[in-house]
């Protein structure tokens, strides 16, 4: 049976600048409308589409910094930590494709950098690939099996792709292996409100 009408699920998580794994996110949820998604599913293109802001243009002081570190790694091509600088400055900017090539470019040379993981998954969730978030996910599940920010964002990722038995399975593991922190209170809400609106 197919059911129309909005079906609000989180967006995904950002990590802490304290390096905890339950730093809230700038919104707390995303309309699957607005992604082109109903409730019996949706299309990737319809979630492309949907999920590209309009953005203007750059702060002068932003580009200046974005400009500084690109000619840090033009000086030094190796230097890890300014691409992961640029990488997180170019998504604040929303500059989705151009943080989704930094991450990339990040994550290759620092594969075991679980926080880059859950940027770059996040950072494709924002550019409306799914199927790259969930395999940017994926990747820090293998290197941290019981991260919560990650298991929060499979579930995210999951309701964002119509896959809602899969969300609710995937925040069910956030309760069961944090359960008394932020993310898994944000993990119970999401349970509630997948179970209220379906």
């Amino acid at each position: 049976m197919a059911v129309t009408g909005v079906l609000t699920v989180p967006v995904l998580v950002r990590r802490s600048v304290t390096g905890a794994h339950e730093a809230a996110d700038r919104a707390s949820r995303v309309s699957l409308s607005s992604l082109g998604f109903t409730r019996s599913g949706g299309s990737a293109a319809g979630a492309a589409e949907g999920a590209h802001a309009v953005v203007g243009p750059v702060d002068p002081g932003v580009r200046r910094r974005l400009d500084s570190l690109e000619q840090r790694l033009d000086d030094i091509p190796d230097d890890d930590e300014a691409r992961l600088q640029l990488a997180r400055l170019l998504e604040n900017s929303h500059l989705l494709p151009e943080a989704v090539s930094a991450y990339r470019a990040y994550v290759d040379a620092v594969p075991d950098d679980a926080d880059a993981w859950l940027d770059l998954g996040r950072a494709l969730a924002a550019s409306g690939d799914w199927d790259g978030a969930a395999s940017a996910t994926g990747a820090l599940l293998a290197l941290e099996p019981a991260n919560p920010s990650a298991l929060y964002n499979m579930g995210a990722i999951e309701a964002n792709r119509g896959h809602y038995d899969e969300a609710a399975g995937w925040w069910r593991r956030v309760v069961q292996e944090a359960a008394d922190s932020n993310l898994a209170k944000r993990a119970s809400s999401s349970l509630e409100r997948l179970a209220r609106e379906r």
